[in-house]
């Protein structure tokens, strides 16, 4: 997660994640990188005259409920019936809602119980926009997904992306981690080796102990852990001579009965 921590504008995080993306795509350790940030999706901005609202004497949250319910739609409440569950909402007919000028045909209702048409207190502007916003640790961020490169690990990659993020971003600017890539860095800081060792140690003695009813035998069994241990760790290191030895001397024999042959 790519993060304004500046509470700047949307512009100030666009041009700060191309500025990464471009930088962190050049990278040996990243295989790819893309973001579900859109920052240039067409748009219709609904510009409300809140001056005029105020002098037709129309309530201001009434405009908005009626752009809501007939550009959009406007959820009014579930009923039962065949066994389920629906959900009722008022909205326009297609062809009156496909375009933003249609918002002329709709109405809303001043305090004196007149019809005011929406195109005198509504502007619509077409622009170009973010399709959603997203939030982390109550930053407005970019998120970002990316795979390590063949030959390098996540570990790798998250290294070099997080140097990127130093090399090029303002102090303004942010990142974390989410989802499987926040797993990882808590499993790198995680519990050590020897608090783990000893947890299993502990366990099995109370295993050994439940099984044989006893809590002497499972000491017995402990101390032989490393012992076993030992011979397969003797016979794993000591393989490889034996089979060198076994080959040589299996084909030395074969050698040896083929010159016998020969000979006789």
């Amino acid at each position: 997660m790519l993060e304004d921590r500046s509470g700047s504008d949307i512009q100030f995080l666009t041009k700060n994640l191309g500025t990464f993306m471009e930088a962190a795509r050049k990278r040996p350790e990243i295989a790819s990188l893309s973001t579900t940030y859109l920052p240039n999706v067409p748009q219709q901005f609904a510009d409300v005259d809140r001056d005029k609202v105020l002098k037709q004497g129309v309530n201001l949250s009434d405009v908005y409920k009626t752009i809501q319910a007939f550009m959009g739609g406007y959820f009014i409440n579930y009923f039962n019936r065949f066994g389920r569950q629906w959900q009722v909402y008022i909205e326009a007919e297609g062809e009156d809602r496909a375009k933003a000028e249609n918002v002329g045909q709709f109405y809303v209702r001043n305090n004196k119980g007149q019809n005011v048409p929406l195109s005198t207190l509504v502007t619509m502007k077409p622009r170009l926009g973010p399709e959603f916003l997203l939030r982390f640790n109550e930053y407005r961020s970019a998120q970002l997904n990316g795979s390590a490169a063949p030959g390098y690990s996540a570990d790798q990659a998250t290294a070099a992306l997080e140097e990127v993020f130093k090399q090029t971003m303002p102090r303004e600017m942010g990142f974390d981690y989410s989802g499987m890539s926040f797993q990882e860095q808590k499993a790198r800081e995680g519990v050590p080796a020897s608090v783990i060792f000893g947890l299993s140690l502990l366990f099995v003695f109370l295993i050994l102990a439940a099984l044989y009813e006893s809590w002497s035998l499972p000491f017995s069994v402990l101390l032989s852990t490393p012992v076993a241990i030992f011979g397969a760790f003797a016979v794993f290191i000591l393989a490889p001579l034996l089979a060198e030895r076994i080959f040589c001397r299996h084909t030395w024999c074969r050698w040896r009965a083929m010159s016998t042959r020969k000979s006789g």
